[in-house]
């Protein structure tokens, strides 16, 4: 009697450490539970999508973010477009307004070599970001 019972009790706490788990990643990802989660990002032109890719890779972002896996884990870049819009995303590149006071000093001040880039160059990172980490 005693091992059924302790069989239900371990099966049932499994069961909500799996739960818990699927709402805390749901959470971790921006969602909020019980909503149909963000709307995708806009699509973007494929040029400068690829373009974005290229700049993302000549700036070393991986060296500090990921997508999809690929780059340094510590800071993920997957979801940011569902998340937040264009102006957002290019004030946490550029580590301005809101996002300077969020970012930690050490960072806030090496992205300001960021500023530096081209309007262009900025578009077509913003326009990656929400491509390929917006989904």
């Amino acid at each position: 009697m005693r091992e059924t019972w302790a069989l239900r009790i371990a099966a049932l706490t499994a069961l909500a450490v799996v739960l818990l788990a699927a709402l805390f990643a749901r959470v971790q990802r921006g969602e909020r539970p019980g909503s149909p989660g963000p709307s995708p990002p806009p699509a973007a032109d494929a040029a400068l999508v690829e373009a974005g890719r290229r700049v993302y890779d000549r700036e070393d972002c991986a060296a500090c973010h990921s997508i999809a896996g690929a780059g340094n884990p510590r800071s993920p870049l997957d979801r940011a477009g569902a998340r937040h819009d264009q102006e957002a995303l290019r004030r946490w590149i550029l580590g301005d307004g809101e996002a300077a006071s969020a970012l930690p000093r050490r960072v806030a001040h090496a992205k300001e070599e960021y500023r530096q880039l081209p309007a262009e160059d900025l578009d077509a990172l913003v326009a990656y970001l929400r491509s390929a980490a917006g989904g």
